[in-house]
């Protein structure tokens, strides 16, 4: 009884530092009050990861609830953000990040129906709030991968948030009609963050081939799609 009234209030406790972790405007001594009950730090190497789960499994049930226990047990903070996501902050200086992306994969091998999102580690607790939202972005963007690190989609999770109006202005462009043509290319290059090498690989076409592509495009839009800025 005494170990279940632990846990539970340890679980209370890292909902409530979460919960103020999300707000709008911290309050940092709150927070530091609720971060010294569990002896964590403000600065810290934190990675911020956010799982989402469906009730399709491929594998053993059991062995499956076991793992996850084991990994949401494992994270530093942990919380139910909705019916299938769970928001996991593992503290690096715990257990290195290639340990954590290892579970994350051997966790995957037991259900296709997971997926995993996380961001480059955060140097502070403070900006959780900035690298959930980045996963919880990639995760709506349904991205095929059941591994996704953000720092690998960045200029997809740009594209994301650009506002409606301006993208109907987009689609109003009398270029949008020739970069819809090359909708195919460019998408695989911006996977490929503007890499032509790995982008015409993945085209299965040589380098030189979509470098002329590229150049075409610059030369009927006037927009460099080499050229982040342009890009967006």
């Amino acid at each position: 009884a005494h170990i279940t009234s632990a846990n539970e209030f340890k679980n209370i406790q890292q909902s409530l530092i979460i919960e103020e972790l999300l707000q709008p405007s911290i309050n940092i001594v709150n927070l530091k009050r609720l971060l010294f009950n569990l002896d964590i730090s403000v600065e810290n190497k934190y990675l911020i990861s956010v799982m989402e789960t469906n009730n399709h499994f491929e594998t053993n049930t059991k062995e499956y609830f076991i793992f996850m226990n084991d990994l949401v047990t494992r994270a530093t903070l942990h919380k139910k953000m909705s019916i299938s996501r769970y928001l996991l902050v593992f503290d690096l200086f715990k257990q290195p990040m290639e340990t954590v992306i290892n579970d994350f994969k051997n966790f995957i091998n037991l259900s296709k129906n997971i997926k995993i999102v996380y961001t480059a580690p955060i140097d502070n607790i403070t900006n959780l709030k900035s690298a959930y939202e980045e996963c919880e972005l990639l995760l709506n963007l349904n991205i095929e991968n059941n591994i996704i690190n953000y720092q690998n989609h960045q200029i997809e999770g740009m594209l994301a948030q650009i506002p409606l109006n301006a993208a109907k202005k987009f689609l109003n462009n009398s270029n949008y009609r020739f970069i819809l043509d090359n909708e195919e290319m460019l998408s695989t290059f911006i996977k490929s963050n503007l890499n032509v090498n790995i982008a015409a690989k993945a085209l299965f076409i040589h380098p030189n081939t979509l470098k002329y592509r590229l150049n075409k495009i610059q030369k009927e839009t006037l927009l460099n799609p080499r050229n982040i800025n342009d890009i967006i």
